[in-house]
């Protein structure tokens, strides 16, 4: 384990390395310095700098928690740049690690805030020490440590913390080479002494050498150390005792032990040295600061005096209408002026409450001129206020203050209400501009609800002018600006926003605005001018695909804003068959929708797309119902010669295909049984409109068979998908449209052809029967025993069986005459008996 002592073992603890920053004009010597320090786990070397702004610059962007500083460096010197980290980063703290040992620059390194001056000969134990506990004592938000030093001897000692000479006033130059001569009565700077090529080149080797050495001990005593003992807290060290009496002559000084001693005991952090001003530097200070707060009072006690004489002209009126509207737009200008002044100063809070000031104060007068004074044109007032939105939002823009654009914007959409403008071009003209600053704004700044904000504000003045109405194309592409500027602000934000979870807020913006395009749209477009409804609603349902489109093909397939494009195109094209097409037509084009859909739901396992071609397939159903079939034609039927021959059959047709297609097309057995439901129970609901009798029968056993197969085809092709949808196996969706269709069929051939009236009241009829009841009879008995063999099941065969053999013996007696009769009523007793006896 490297030495490192009780801080690495904490810092390991917490898991939280310390970060180092070098600052050292030598390469070599940072690299070297930078390989030592990275033998210690705890601390981590997060950059490097050569000069002192180099430092600083560091710093700002990597926020180290100590910086090893290097005093003499080209350009600006170590203790300079000392000062300035202390002063504007106070989470960093800083170690002068150098090659002098001089009492002056100690004392500067304390007054620039160090929080250590080390020699580069020290031991590399004392420097990781020196390291943690500068990163410590910040930390921990202790006060500042003497600045202390380590001699090449490897003395740790705390400087003497009596008040310094006062500080450095040029930056010390590294190499000085005519150092200039000090004046009478200033203190002697320390020079640093000047060094050839040659010199320079052999202290940069002499550093690598004592480097490489300590690195080479670090690791040697690292492989044999044992495990650090536990954390002891030092107490801190007494105060240094005076220097002991020099020896008498002829006494012999005792020796000085060059063991050196521990950190723990050497090094102690007290209180920072608290640097008292003299009485001349606090005249120096408190002059500037006294004429400064003059002069603000000064000022404020001047703004109050021209407010108050303002208000009196305007009180007592000694100025006209036109001089309070130059006064008011004036003091607006130079609120505006201020605010930006103050935000760009820091003063957030009032910059803001400053600019809010100005920009309602110029808002009011304009409005003033405007409607009370009738002294601006409305044209001209249009223009001012949006010169005066914009000069506010490029200063809150450029403050980054929300609040200051969104009133801006407030102001710039509210005016035309507020004086109560028409739609004229000249208010389209002023809300274009509008738009296109918001709209740049939202794409620059990444503010979600600035076209919230708009649509709020300009939607309903909007619907208000066209239903006082305005004119077609003018009214059409304002309509068009809104709608695209909008989208093109959701679109930002939704292309804008890397996170997993996509934004909402675009897709309901897309949705409202779409709607309110669709509603405003067809309500211009009333009258002479309804033939371009299509038209108008096929852009509409191009322009929203294709966003959707785009960013579905951009994002993924379940992106909202994506989503609500394609639904707001599938809702435009949804909307154009009843505006366009009448009676079958309507039905037909919804039914065209589905087997699409139910495609996009298969292919891409889409859930919104399956719910959409429900949706559109129960529109189909209900128009189909309500329309061309309905209930109330439903006793009398309709009256043609041959069936399903009228318009009304094309939409049955219709229905019907798209339910097939959609079935080929969904390979979900669960799905593919509804459609199936779907698709009978249609069928059964238009039989009777287009056939009756004997041919009503037939279909509705027809159907019955359908249902019957069908059934057990999704029986033997979804081994128990009903098990795992949580169903029972036997409620299948297409038990419905074979117990419907098998109980019409009974009962509608009960009623008819095989009525008690049509067979007669007694066994032996006195006229004989006609053909009729025969045949119907032989079409229930088919479908009986056909929906036994395809059903599978030995119950089901057993009851169709049954079923048969009881409609034969009905019959019979219509048919037969006593002996006959008789004989019949056996053998299908017998007949049925053995088929029972078998089956079970």
């Amino acid at each position: 384990m490297l030495p490192g002592g009780d801080g690495a073992e904490a810092a390991r603890d917490s898991d939280q390395r310390i970060r180092v920053l070098i600052v050292d004009d030598h390469d070599l010597f940072r690299e070297g310095l930078r390989q030592l320090i990275e033998t210690d786990d705890a601390i981590e070397v997060v950059g490097e700098a050569a000069t002192g702004e180099e430092a600083i610059e560091r710093v700002r962007d990597l926020h180290p928690d100590v910086v090893l500083m290097d005093i003499s460096m080209p350009g600006l010197d170590g203790i300079r740049a000392t000062e300035h980290i202390v002063r504007h980063f106070p989470n960093t703290h800083v170690v002068m690690l150098t090659m002098y040992q001089n009492d002056e620059y100690r004392h500067h390194a304390a007054r620039a805030g160090a929080r250590g001056y080390l020699v580069k000969s020290i031991r590399p134990e004392d420097l990781f020490q020196a390291i943690r506990l500068a990163a410590e004592n910040g930390a921990k938000d202790e006060p500042a440590p003497p600045v202390t030093l380590v001699d090449e001897n490897h003395q740790v000692t705390a400087l003497d913390l009596e008040p310094p000479p006062p500080p450095l006033s040029p930056p010390l130059p590294p190499e000085p080479e005519h150092p200039p001569e000090p004046a009478a009565g200033q203190p002697v700077e320390p020079d640093l002494p000047r060094l050839t090529d040659q010199e320079r080149l052999a202290l940069l080797e002499e550093r690598l050498r004592l480097l490489e050495t300590q690195l080479q001990q670090l690791l040697t005593s690292g492989a044999t150390a044992a495990p650090p003992a536990e954390q002891v807290t030092t107490p801190p060290a007494p105060a240094p005792a005076p220097p002991p009496p020099p020896p008498e002559p002829g006494e012999a000084e005792e020796p000085r032990s060059e063991e050196p001693e521990p950190w723990q005991e050497v090094i102690t952090w007290e209180e920072p040295p608290t640097w008292e001003a003299t009485e001349a530097e606090h005249s120096a200070t408190a002059k500037p600061a006294a004429g400064r707060a003059f002069v603000r009072v000064g000022a404020v006690a001047l703004a109050l005096g021209a407010v108050a004489l303002v208000a009196l002209a305007l009180i007592q009126g000694w100025v006209g209408p036109v001089a309070q509207l130059i006064v008011g737009l004036a003091a607006s200008a130079l609120l505006l002026a201020g605010s930006l002044r103050l935000l760009e100063r820091q003063g957030w809070l009032l910059g803001q409450i400053v600019l809010a000031a100005g920009l309602l104060t110029g808002g009011l007068w304009l409005l003033a001129g405007v409607r009370l004074y009738e002294l601006i044109p409305t044209e001209a007032g249009l223009a001012a206020t949006l010169i005066l939105a914009t000069t506010a939002g490029m200063i809150a823009v450029r403050a980054g203050s929300q609040a200051g654009a969104a009133l801006a914007l407030v102001l710039a959409l509210g005016m035309p209400a507020l004086l109560g403008l028409s739609f004229t071009p000249a208010t389209a003209a002023f809300l274009a501009g509008t738009l296109i600053l918001a709209t740049a704004v939202t794409l620059r700044q990444g503010w979600p609800w600035l076209p919230v904000l708009v649509f709020v504000l300009l939607a309903p003045q909007l619907g208000r002018w066209v239903a006082q109405g305005i004119s077609l194309w003018l009214g059409l592409l304002a309509l068009a600006g809104l709608w695209a500027s909008i989208a093109l602000a959701a679109t930002a934000g939704a292309l804008q926003r890397t996170s997993r979870r996509p934004a909402r807020w675009p897709a309901l913006l897309l949705l409202a605005s779409t709607a309110f395009l669709i509603w405003a749209g067809l309500s211009l477009l009333d009258g002479t001018a309804a033939r371009y409804q299509g038209l108008f609603l096929l852009a509409t349902a191009l322009a929203t695909g294709l966003l959707g489109g785009y960013i579905l093909s951009t994002r993924d397939d379940r992106h909202p804003l994506g989503l609500a494009g394609l639904a707001a195109a599938l809702a435009a094209l949804a909307l154009l068959f009843p505006l366009r097409l009448d009676g079958p037509l309507v039905a037909i084009g919804w039914a065209t929708l589905v087997p699409i859909l139910a495609w996009v739901y298969d292919e891409r396992r889409h859930g919104y797309a399956g719910l959409a071609a429900l949706a559109l397939g129960a529109l189909a159903f209900g128009h189909l119902v309500a329309v061309e079939y309905p209930p109330e034609q439903l006793m009398a039927g309709l009256e043609r010669d041959t069936p399903f021959t009228g318009p009304e059959s094309g939409a049955f047709a219709a229905m019907l295909g798209a339910l097939a297609v959609a079935g080929c097309f969904v390979r979900s057995l669960p799905v593919r049984s509804c459609l199936a439901t779907a698709g009978l129970l249609l069928a059964i609901y238009v039989l009777p409109f287009e056939t009756s009798g004997l041919a009503l029968t037939a279909g509705w056993a027809l159907v019955f068979v359908l249902a019957v197969a069908l059934e057990r085809r999704t029986k033997l092709g979804a081994t128990g998908w009903q098990g795992r949808l949580g169903v029972p196996p036997f409620a299948s969706p297409l038990y419905l449209p074979i117990l419907a269709a098998g109980s019409l069929a009974l009962l509608h051939a009960l009623s008819s052809p095989l009525s008690p009236d049509r067979l007669g009241l007694f066994l032996f009829p006195s006229a004989p029967p006609t053909g009729e009841p025969a045949l119907a009879a032989g079409i229930l008995i088919a479908a009986a025993l056909a929906a036994g063999r395809l059903s599978g099941s030995v119950r089901v065969r057993q009851l169709a069986i049954t079923a048969a053999i009881l409609i034969t013996a009905y019959l019979l007696p219509s048919e037969l005459p006593d002996a006959p009769l008789v004989l019949s009523w056996v053998a299908l007793a017998v007949a049925l008996f053995c088929v029972l006896r078998r089956c079970s």
